[in-house]
């Protein structure tokens, strides 16, 4: 990364529209989950390194179904909006005063890091 940083930071700025996609049609969870996870570290990569880079989520075509659709556009939200202030994921995904209604973000998080504890590091 440091070889390229500044070459990087010529082209990336906090207005350009250069993004790392998301989501997108795969055939099984486990790439969705495998997906998210690589994405995100990417992610933090850049922002750790004052890079600016976005997210922009890519909807799955007809018949393949996304397991974390609501959290991934979360994420994409909001790292086109908190570019500079690099905050958990966590912060962002909203936490319900009543137990008998889950938000789909939390659902979709805990389903996550029931089956990939190493992600563990992305929200918390």
């Amino acid at each position: 990364m440091k070889k390229y940083k500044n070459k990087f930071l010529a082209d990336i700025r906090p207005s350009s529209r250069v993004y790392i996609s998301l989501g997108g049609t795969f055939e099984t969870q486990l790439q969705y989950r495998t997906n998210f996870v690589y994405k995100m570290n990417l992610l933090y990569i850049f922002w750790s390194n004052q890079i600016p880079l976005k997210i922009k989520y890519i909807t799955p075509l007809i018949g393949h179904n996304d397991p974390l659709i609501n959290i991934s556009k979360m994420v994409s939200l909001w790292s086109q909006s908190e570019t500079n202030k690099v905050k958990s994921i966590n912060d962002k995904i909203p936490k319900d005063k009543s137990l008998k209604e889950i938000r789909p973000e939390r659902a979709e998080r805990d389903w996550l890091l029931e089956r990939n504890p190493s992600a563990k590091s992305l929200f918390f």
